[in-house]
């Protein structure tokens, strides 16, 4: 059936793109695989939800901010990087390898809702919150009842990445002045 074929496609994909992954049990003795699992995806639809929301996000959140390209990149690799550790930390299904840039894609929503606190009360910013209050409501859930999430979503790498993201932007002075020509206006 067309369901067999495609597990075992995905199954191909997985296994050649292996030693990418974050696997928590190796991670010590392969550390670029907190980044490298974050460039990876399983299914085109994860893919396409992931960089959707960083094109749309982050290119606001690079306008916004000084060295905006490299500062992006930062943030992007560190609530990545974050994310799957907060995975391996804090859910029950640790032991099962990571794949995909929800972490870091987490770090970018947390960003833009720091850099853009006005947004907060758009549909967007709604939207954002609220995913992440369902997010925190699962990872509670999980890590108290000690119940697995399930392979496919890593609630406490959204969670980590998320924290991650408004932290990094909280702490950085970079955010660009609102008026460039300051003092040298030509306005007397």
């Amino acid at each position: 059936s067309g369901r067999n074929q495609m597990e075992w496609v995905v199954g191909i994909v997985w296994n050649s793109h292996m030693d990418l992954a974050f696997v928590p049990s190796i991670w010590e003795s392969h550390p670029y695989t907190l980044v490298s699992a974050a460039f990876l995806h399983l299914t085109f639809q994860h893919f396409a939800f992931n960089m959707s929301c960083f094109l749309l996000l982050g290119a606001a959140i690079e306008q916004k901010i000084m060295h905006g390209r490299i500062v992006i990149a930062t943030l992007y690799i560190l609530s990545a990087a974050i994310g799957f550790l907060c995975k391996f930390a804090l859910d029950p299904t640790r032991d099962l390898p990571g794949l995909g840039a929800s972490g870091a894609v987490a770090g970018i929503m947390g960003a833009y809702l720091l850099l853009f606190p006005r947004v907060r009360r758009s549909f967007v910013g709604v939207c954002i919150m609220l995913w992440f209050s369902w997010q925190l409501w699962q990872g509670i859930d999980v890590f108290c009842q000690s119940i697995p999430s399930g392979p496919a979503v890593a609630v406490w790498g959204h969670i980590g990445g998320f924290v991650a993201g408004a932290l990094f932007v909280a702490v950085i002075p970079a955010t660009k002045p609102s008026d460039v020509r300051g003092i040298h206006s030509s306005r007397c």
